[in-house]
Order: structure tokens, then sequence, then C-alpha cells
């Protein structure tokens, strides 16, 4: 949130390179995978709001400007991804979930993403009843909030060096 902060008032883009985005990705990816159900990864989760945002009224999100990013993520091109898909599958689940998360954050989508997998249900599908997307409504939640307020925020992060986060 200081980071938030120190950038809304300073009027930032924020880069990769910028001190707290890593931190940042990191901690995005850390509430994702908070209390997932053993079976599942973040990828598995996220990779529904393709199907969720398009069912959606765009009018109900909070960017108006919010758009699916799993497409993206699915149809990437970038040697390094090609070099993942040789991997093992957890391995480019957690690849996948990174460039979505990038791509989210570049494009300002990342709580409408979230809020409209809560918003289907899935939520309650790919979390224990304790994590923290599931704590509470996205009107009465700080994660909510937090995520909210990263709309008010430019990013350029350089999504083909996704390793680096």
């Amino acid at each position: 949130l200081v980071l938030v902060s120190n950038a809304q008032q300073q009027g930032l883009t924020l880069i990769g390179s910028v001190r707290g985005v890593y931190l940042l990705v990191q901690s995005i990816e850390a509430i994702l995978s908070n209390r997932l159900h053993a079976h599942c990864t973040i990828w598995d989760f996220v990779r529904n709001s393709a199907d969720t945002m398009a069912e959606d009224d765009a009018q109900v999100y909070a960017n108006l400007r919010s758009e699916e990013q799993v497409s993206a993520v699915s149809v990437a091109s970038w040697s390094k991804v090609h070099k993942v898909a040789k991997g093992s599958s957890a391995f480019r689940s957690k690849h996948q979930t990174r460039l979505w998360i990038l791509l989210c954050l570049n494009t300002n989508s990342l709580y409408d993403a979230v809020v409209s997998l809560n918003h289907h249900g899935l939520t309650q599908r790919y979390y224990a009843e304790s994590a923290v997307l599931r704590t509470s409504e996205p009107s009465n939640s700080f994660l909510y909030s937090a995520l909210y307020a990263l709309n008010s925020l430019q990013f350029q992060l350089d999504v083909s060096d996704v390793d680096r986060f």
C-alpha cells in the first residue's frame, strides 16, 4: 500500500525496475495461493476469468477498459514461453500465472478479474473456506480495497521478462 500511495502522489508509471514492484507481484501471487485446494493451481483458478469476464456486463467493472488476460497468456509466443512448455506442468502453471498477473496490472484488470471470479462462485470451488479471497465480500474487504487501489496506477511491466518477477 505504501508503493500505491507513493505512486499515486507522484503520478508515477510503475515499471519492473521500480522498487517494490517485484514485491507487489510476489504478494499478489502469495494471496492467490493462500489456502488454494491441494489439487489446484492458481492458473487453474484464474484461467476461468476468460469465461467469467465474457459473461459479465462490462458496465459493472471498476475499470471500464478491463479485459480478460487469459487469452493473451494462451497465445503468448515469446521464446521463453516455448522453453517453459518443455518444463513441468507445475512450472508452466506458475509461469502462466505470473504472466497473467503482469498483464492484468498493465491493463488495470486485476481487480475486475478477481471480483468476476468471486461473483461466479469460483473462489468457493478452488479455495478453502478460510482463504483470504473468501473471507468477506469484495465490498467489505481490505484485500479487495487494495486490489481496487491498483486501478489508479499505471503499470508498464515487461512481460517478456516474466521470470525476473
